[in-house]
């Protein structure tokens, strides 16, 4: 256990919360933990403290106890309606803050088991990233080609460049790159089938800016709220046109969008 209860920056003193020594660090992980979060960026309008974030730390000195109490803080997190990518990111404080780094994938497997259980997710969404799918952007392409034959829209694809970390990790980052496409772009990013991110943009004189901008690695809140070494970092984004759309055809083309 890496929690320290005589951390400098610790909330907690023995004079004025009395108690044994696992309760001591457990105050001091829950405090902590919740500090970082804050600064991170926890959503403001969702109760940061529920008895399964409780439970979480709590935990980390029960052995058998951590997979039930993911649980128990997933189902917490899915009713207060928090987005994937915030509840990942907390989780990924909490486990800095007590272990050095990461959630394991039976985290990310209850979160999103207890919020689809909740929220079924649409058709046409991914069940785990809950971004948009590469079948909805080519019928979206469809419709507007439809609409504006004279304007169709070109299809930018980005590839986040993440290393070989655990999937939960991976998925955190993906969706930072998601977020970070989406506010460039102003349009929802889709995740495609091959893995990559790609948005539906017009063509104009600012387009070669945007997908520069898109290349570059996104601001993260976690490394901005620990500064810790082993947080898995983000390198810029290979970004590229796609052909641009037309209809199915020869070529291993479907929508306009390159399958090789």
């Amino acid at each position: 256990m890496t929690a320290n209860p005589q951390h400098p920056a610790n909330p907690y003193t023995s004079a004025d919360r009395p108690g044994t020594a696992e309760d001591r660090h457990i105050a001091w992980l829950l405090a902590e933990w919740r500090r970082r979060s804050t600064a991170a960026g926890w959503p403001r309008y969702a109760p940061w403290l529920t008895a399964g974030a409780e439970a979480a730390v709590a935990a980390f000195f029960r052995p058998g106890r951590i997979r039930g109490a993911c649980e128990q803080l997933a189902r917490d997190r899915a009713d207060a309606d928090i987005p994937l990518l915030a509840a990942l990111s907390d989780l990924d404080l909490l486990f800095l803050t007590a272990v050095g780094r990461g959630a394991s994938d039976s985290v990310v497997s209850g979160y999103a088991a207890a919020r689809h259980a909740r929220i079924p997710v649409v058709e046409g969404y991914d069940p785990v990233s809950e971004l948009p799918t590469e079948a909805l952007l080519r019928r979206h392409l469809m419709r507007r080609g439809a609409a504006e034959p004279a304007g169709r829209p070109v299809v930018v694809a980005v590839e986040p460049q993440i290393g070989a970390y655990p999937a939960h990790e991976r998925l955190r980052l993906t969706l930072l790159v998601a977020q970070h496409v989406m506010e460039i772009f102003g349009t929802p990013a889709h995740l495609l089938d091959d893995g990559r991110l790609a948005v539906a943009a017009d063509r104009t004189d600012a387009l070669p800016a945007l997908v520069h901008l898109a290349a570059l690695a996104p601001y993260d809140p976690i490394v901005a709220a620990t500064g810790h070494a082993s947080v898995p970092t983000l390198r810029p984004s290979f970004v590229h046109i796609e052909q641009d759309w037309a209809d199915g055809g020869a070529g291993g083309r479907r929508g306009g969008l390159r399958v090789a």
